[in-house]
C-alpha cells in the first residue's frame, strides 16, 4: 500500500521478487519530519543522524541529555549522556548496525530499556554481549548479523517476547586457481544455538544458529511451531549423526516453516582443498515441509533430490558443494512455480546444462 502510494520505494529485493528493504522518498521524509516538529513529537535539540538509530513513541522526548558537541554526532559516544534522561528506559527501538567502538558498557546500558523491542547490532565491532541481555523481556528482535557474537554469556537464555534472532556471517577464502579448482571458498559461522531455545515459543526467525554442539539443542528446534524462517549451521567434524537428526526435526514444521539454510563447513586440508566423505549423505530425510518457499543447502553431496522433487511450493533454490549430477536437473526443472535457480561453487558436476 505505501509503495503503490509512492511514500516508500524499495531498494533490495530478492532473486524471488520479494520486496526486503524500502525508503522514505525523500519528499515524503521531510513531510513528516515537519508534522513531527509541529506536534513535538520529537526533540529537535537532538542531531538528525540519531534519528536511524533511536524510534521513541507516545511523543516521549529524550530531555536533558544532550551530549557535549566534541561528541554529539557519535552515537555511541552519546550513549551514556543519553542514558542520563528519565526517558531512556521508554525506548522500543535501537539501531546500531555500522557502529564502531561499542564496549561492553555501552551494551549494558542498553540492556537497561526494559520497553526495547528492536535491537540491531549488524555489522558491528561487537564480539559478545552481556549476561544482563535476559533483562530485555519486550525484546521482539534481535540482529547481530554480521559480528564476532559466537555464543551468548550464559548457556541459556530466555527472552520470552523473542519472535526474530538473527545471527551469521559469511567468510570467505580466496578464490580458486587454476591449479587447484577445489579451493575452499567460503564458510559459514553464527551464534551458538542458546540451551532452553523452545521455552521461547514465539521464535518465527531463527537464522544462523550453530546446532552443531547438541542433540538437546537441535531437538528443541522440532519445538518451534510458529518458525518461518530457520538457518542452521553444522560442522562436518562434530555433525555425526547431527544431519539425520536435523532433517528429522525440520520435517516437525512442516506446517509453519517457509524458508530453510542450511550450511555444512567442512574441514579442509592445509591447501585449502574440501575434505569429503560418505557422511555426507543423508538418509532420514522424512517428509519436507509442504509450505517451503525459499531453500538454500551448501555441503550436502547426496540424498536431497527425493526431498527437493516434493516441494511443490518452493519458488528459490540456492545450491552450493552439492555437487549434482545431469539428472538432477530434471527433477529441478519439475518444479512447476520455481522462479530462481541458483547453482554455485560445486554445486553441479555436470559437463553441460540441459
Amino acid at each position: 500500500m505505501l509503495v503503490a502510494r509512492g511514500f516508500i520505494r524499495p531498494v533490495d529485493i530478492s532473486d524471488a521478487c520479494n520486496i526486503k528493504t524500502c525508503t522514505l522518498h525523500h519528499e515524503a521524509s521531510e513531510f513528516i519530519a515537519r508534522i513531527a516538529i509541529d506536534v513535538n513529537f520529537v526533540d529537535t535539540d537532538l542531531p538528525q543522524s540519531f534519528a536511524q538509530h533511536l524510534s521513541i513513541h507516545n511523543r516521549i522526548p529524550l530531555q536533558a541529555c544532550h551530549p557535549p558537541m566534541e561528541v554529539a554526532n557519535d552515537i555511541v559516544a552519546s550513549l551514556p549522556y543519553l542514558a542520563k534522561s528519565s526517558q531512556w528506559k521508554l525506548l522500543k527501538v535501537m539501531d546500531l548496525e555500522g557502529c564502531r567502538g561499542l564496549k561492553k558498557k555501552h551494551l549494558k546500558i542498553i540492556c537497561k530499556i526494559i520497553l526495547l523491542r528492536y535491537f540491531s547490532l549488524r555489522n558491528t565491532d561487537v564480539t559478545e554481549l552481556p549476561k544482563q541481555i535476559e533483562m530485555l523481556t519486550c525484546l521482539e528482535t534481535l540482529d547481530i548479523r554480521q559480528t564476532t557474537v559466537r555464543a551468548f554469556a550464559t548457556k541459556s537464555i530466555m527472552l520470552p517476547m523473542l519472535k526474530h534472532m538473527l545471527a551469521g556471517e559469511s567468510q570467505t577464502c580466496p578464490p580458486p586457481s587454476n591449479n587447484n579448482p577445489e579451493r575452499f571458498q567460503e564458510s559459514f559461522v553464527g551464534v551458538r544455538l542458546p540451551n532452553g531455545v523452545q521455552r521461547m515459543e514465539k521464535l518465527e526467525m531463527l537464522s544462523h544458529v550453530d546446532v552443531s554442539h547438541s542433540v538437546d539443542d537441535m531437538i528443541s528446534i522440532g519445538q518451534l511451531l510458529r518458525l518461518r524462517k530457520l538457518g542452521v549451521i553444522l560442522d562436518r567434524k562434530n555433525r555425526d549423526g547431527l544431519l539425520d537428526l536435523l532433517f528429522q526435526q525440520i520435517e516437525k514444521l512442516h506446517g509453519c516453516l517457509l524458508s530453510l539454510s542450511i550450511q555444512v563447513n567442512h574441514p579442509v586440508t592445509s591447501d585449502g582443498v574440501i575434505i569429503h566423505d560418505d557422511a555426507d549423505e543423508v538418509h532420514a530425510l522424512g517428509s519436507p515441509p509442504k509450505l517451503l518457499r525459499s531453500l538454500n543447502i551448501r555441503g550436502i553431496r547426496n540424498g536431497l533430490l527425493g526431498w527437493i522433487a516434493e516441494l511443490d511450493k518452493l519458488v528459490k533454490l540456492t545450491l552450493s558443494e552439492t555437487y549434482l549430477g545431469e539428472d538432477a536437473l530434471g527433477i529441478i526443472g519439475n518444479l512447476g512455480v520455481l522462479a530462481c535457480l541458483r547453482l554455485l561453487h560445486k554445486s553441479y558436476n555436470g559437463s553441460k546444462l540441459h
